[in-house]
């Protein structure tokens, strides 16, 4: 989600709140590590700042 465009646009807090809620509703529940189909990142979370 770019959020900076939201923000480039005039985009309003409320925007911002809506665009991120949407995201995360639309995230699937977990992240599947314990799946075979699972495709480790190349980076990890503390790579990303995450």
């Amino acid at each position: 989600m770019d959020l900076r465009a939201i923000l480039r646009n005039g985009g309003s807090d409320d925007d911002l709140e809506a665009a991120i809620r949407a995201e995360v509703g639309a995230k699937a529940a977990g992240h599947g590590i314990g799946q075979a189909t699972f495709i480790r990142p190349r980076r990890t979370m503390s790579q990303i700042g995450g």
